[in-house]
């Protein structure tokens, strides 16, 4: 279900990414990978607010994840937070 998600997020598909994406997380919610891409997912389908939380949890709770810290910071240096992405880049 994750690399379904990631197919789904790459053919920016993000409707049926948000839906394959929360379903890989209810069987995986351990995952840091799947808690980022229901961010991402969340981001793109214009739910800002929850994607901006979703997407800091995984990288705040998951500092070993290269990928939810990459992710987090590209999507802050995308709002011109260019401090805050700096921080997660760092990490």
């Amino acid at each position: 279900l994750t690399a379904l998600c990631q197919v789904n997020l790459e053919d920016k598909t993000y409707q049926q990414a948000l839906s394959v994406c929360r379903e890989a997380l209810q069987v995986d919610p351990k995952s840091a990978e799947n808690k980022t891409n229901v961010g991402l997912a969340l981001y793109y389908t214009d739910s800002e607010a929850k994607a901006l939380q979703q997407l800091k949890t995984a990288a705040d709770k998951n500092p070993q994840s290269d990928y939810s810290q990459i992710q987090y910071a590209l999507i802050l240096q995308g709002k011109k937070d260019f401090l805050g992405a700096l921080n997660y880049f760092k990490r």
